[in-house]
């Protein structure tokens, strides 16, 4: 169920004063169970380029083609079933009675089950979020707010999309939130097979999670990478007004004290790993 993007390119208020194009002439392709992470400057494209996946926007020229379906057809219903789309604080969207309800929603408005056919949908993307039986019947505001931003994805995967998009899904999370959002979503791809895109300012959370880096800079795609290649140029970075995961640069600190050092860390665990070689055998 691949992604195919052939020469995408999207302008805002086209023929105006206003007119800006946001993204041009991108190619790719996202295969099936990849996890990508899109990093990019405010403005970069980053949101308009994962707006096409489902429809929300039309290529002014070029075609975003997912699972055979271009998504300039009228198929937009079927297109929305294969892909899920998690916007920013997507816990602002809640409003049922009950949690239960609330990721029942979705599935109500799109697909003609039985009750029970329902429920089995419901209590699978709760598991897949971790949220208990206990918080099912309990009301969305009186959650936590990494709890609350799990039912709202849950409400996404009820629907059992083969894609997930997520546009910043940790703004405002603490970092238990964090933490717990993304193992999640680590299962759900382990155990799935979901394409999982991410669309994120933290160089930390990319870097922990994707297996492929979009690096987008005006529009463009500028680096089509894996994690360790994209933040090993961080003068690179730097010009696209972007850096490195903070545990890079100590690295390279590291390197200039304790010879041969490896510079290429860009999470913690790697760097608590180099860092206990060291102490072991000073």
């Amino acid at each position: 169920m691949a992604i195919e993007i052939n020469n995408l390119s999207h302008i805002y208020n086209k023929e105006t004063v206003m007119e800006k194009t946001a993204v041009h002439d991108i190619t790719l392709t996202i295969q099936d169970g990849e996890k990508v992470g899109i990093i990019g400057h405010t403005g970069s494209g980053k949101s308009t380029l994962v707006q096409h996946l489902n429809g929300l926007l039309k290529p002014h020229s070029g075609s975003v083609t997912v699972n055979g379906i271009d998504t300039k057809s009228k198929e937009i219903k079927e297109l929305r079933k294969i892909v899920g789309m998690v916007f920013q604080y997507p816990e602002h969207q809640l409003f049922e009675e009950t949690v239960y309800k609330d990721i029942a929603f979705g599935l109500k408005k799109q697909y003609e089950f039985t009750q029970e056919e329902m429920d089995v949908r419901i209590r699978a993307a709760a598991l897949a979020m971790s949220i208990s039986d206990e918080l099912m019947e309990k009301s969305p505001f009186e959650l936590s707010g990494g709890q609350k931003r799990r039912v709202a994805i849950a409400g996404v995967l009820v629907t059992d999309p083969r894609i997930l998009v997520l546009d910043e899904p940790t703004a405002g999370l603490d970092p238990r939130g964090r933490d717990e959002l993304f193992q999640s979503l680590e299962e759900i791809n382990r155990t799935k097979n979901t394409t999982i895109i991410i669309v994120s300012h933290s160089m930390e959370e990319v870097a922990g999670f994707a297996n492929r880096i979009l690096v987008m800079n005006k529009g463009t795609v500028a680096m089509d990478t894996t994690p360790d290649k994209a933040f090993e140029d961080v003068d690179l970075l730097e010009s696209m007004g972007l850096s490195a995961p903070q545990v890079t640069y100590m690295a390279r600190a590291i390197s200039g004290v304790i010879k041969d050092f490896p510079t290429r860390i860009h999470t913690v665990e790697a760097m608590v790993k180099e860092l206990m070689k060291v102490v072991k055998h000073p």
